[in-house]
């Protein structure tokens, strides 16, 4: 399971599986931000993948998940 954040010129953000499989397609217009850093935090709760902005008391993107993943890694990239 991948996380893309600020993805097609910041503009959406993805929940993207099986490496080619987008799951979850969101607008995000400018949710990062050149001026510094954007603090971002998942969770899982009740077979739900939920991503919050650092502050925020609601995610702004969610995933039912149907199967267990196994979290090996994790990574982060910038452009």
């Amino acid at each position: 399971m991948e996380i893309l954040l600020g993805v097609a010129n910041n503009t959406r953000s993805i929940i993207r599986i099986n490496g080619n499989t987008d799951v979850v397609n969101v607008s995000t217009p400018n949710i990062l931000s050149d001026a510094g850093w954007s603090g971002f935090r998942v969770a899982l709760a009740n077979w739900m993948v939920l991503v919050f902005r650092e502050a925020d008391q609601f995610p702004f993107m969610g995933f039912n998940v149907q199967e267990f993943y196994v979290v090996n890694y994790y990574g982060l990239r910038t452009p």
